[in-house]
């Protein structure tokens, strides 16, 4: 008798060729290449340099406050109280580095400088604070210096006991503070580097308009095939209306971007996107007209961009161009952060999405704004034609008289 195996209608097993294939990864963990995992490394350990510098002098007047307050009240200032204290002052430190780095060219230097540096430490320091990197920088550092004074007698003059605890709190603390701080920042290295990497690869398809829904198509009511007078025109109002359209998107979209990327409750809003749009258009004219006019030019060009930035809003707020390109963003930003996994901390977590949602953001911003930009300026160009169109027509009616 022919069992079923030897016929065929039944496959044999097949004899164990070891160890079974181990699973592949949950798709929710963080695993990057090796390239990537480098590059990340080497990111961390940047970033946690820089903030364990940027924090030296912040840590350092944090712990002298904790032991001033100490020693004079002997009240218990809490990590939680000095959380804020910090994230200014270091915001206040960066400020500072900037004028320092302008100050050799000039006051007009000093003031960029410090200006830049405001912004920055301003989004470094909010960063930190929302990250919960102000509080991992903080606890620390005031463990350090608890620990430093605890065995502190009273030497009777509180104007003594002030001195010495303001020094050893400015000591511990700077050292304890810089310490945890190179942990927290390289951690928010790592997360930014590997936000990059997702932003370029996510990015390039929300400039694409690759993304579901992320732009509408045009719709077309010219019926018949347009002369090339129109053609050329819409060609010409088109790309202008692009070109605007996109570079005044991108602040926008990145701003708006990354703050979806970190706070998945937040819906980009139209108001924040004209605000932007103005501001670009004021400040941007008034830099052109420093330049070519100096102080004079740049008040006027101040007005006039100013008005051209309101005008603008004001036709994108009247035809919904506004709520379309912030759509745009949130739609492009919410399905790149679809499938992003989990990071080991949430530091890290923070920043990468952070990072990703300001580069997807501005690449969609862009798109969008080139995409309605464009549609905007032929329609621009299809209403100048139609007026030239209608005074030529009547003119050469006064000319040649009314056609028969």
């Amino acid at each position: 008798m022919i069992s079923p195996i030897q016929s065929g209608s039944i496959k044999a097993p097949r004899p164990s060729q070891g160890a079974p294939t181990p699973p592949p990864p949950p798709p929710d963990q963080y695993h990057p290449g090796a390239i990537e995992k480098g590059f990340t490394q080497v990111a961390g350990y940047v970033a946690g340099a820089a903030g364990s510098l940027i924090s030296l002098a912040p840590s350092a007047l944090t712990g002298a406050i904790k032991g001033v307050n100490h020693a004079a009240h002997n009240q218990a200032l809490s990590a939680e109280d000095a959380k804020p204290a910090h994230a200014t002052l270091t915001g206040l430190t960066l400020t500072a580095a900037g004028m320092a780095a302008g100050s050799g060219l000039g006051v007009a230097a000093t003031i960029v400088g410090g200006v830049a540096g405001l912004i920055v430490g301003t989004g470094y320091a909010a960063t930190q604070y929302l990250s919960g990197g102000s509080q991992r920088i903080v606890e620390p550092t005031f463990e350090r210096v608890e620990k430093a004074l605890a065995d502190n007698l009273s030497s009777g003059s509180i104007l003594k006991d002030s001195t010495k605890a303001l020094v050893e709190g400015t000591l511990n603390g700077a050292a304890a503070g810089s310490r945890a701080a190179f942990g927290v920042g390289q951690e928010q290295g790592q997360g930014a580097a590997a936000g990059a990497i997702e932003g370029i690869k996510d990015g390039t398809k929300a400039l694409l308009g690759q993304y579901d829904g992320q732009t509408e198509p045009p719709v077309n009511q010219q019926q018949e095939p347009p002369s090339i007078g129109r053609r050329v025109l819409r060609g010409a109002f088109g790309v202008a209306g692009a070109s605007i359209g996109s570079t005044l998107s991108a602040l926008d979209g990145a701003l708006q971007g990354g703050v979806a990327g970190t706070d998945n409750d937040y819906k980009a809003n139209k108001d924040f996107h004209r605000f932007t749009v103005k501001a670009q258009s004021s400040v941007s004219a008034a830099i052109a007209g420093g330049i070519l006019l100096g102080p004079l030019g740049a008040i006027g060009g101040y007005l006039v961009g100013l008005g051209a930035g309101a005008l603008l809003t004001r036709i994108e707020n009247k035809t919904g161009i506004d709520q379309k390109i912030v759509d745009s963003v949130q739609t492009a930003v919410n399905q790149a952060r679809a499938n992003d996994p989990a990071m080991d901390n949430p530091a890290a977590t923070f920043s990468r999405n952070l990072v990703e949602g300001a580069m997807v953001g501005a690449a969609a911003g862009v798109h969008s704004g080139a995409v309605y930009g464009y549609q905007g300026g032929v329609g621009a160009a299809d209403a100048s034609y139609d007026v030239a169109a209608g005074i030529a027509s009547a003119i050469q009616d006064i000319v040649l008289g009314p056609k028969a």
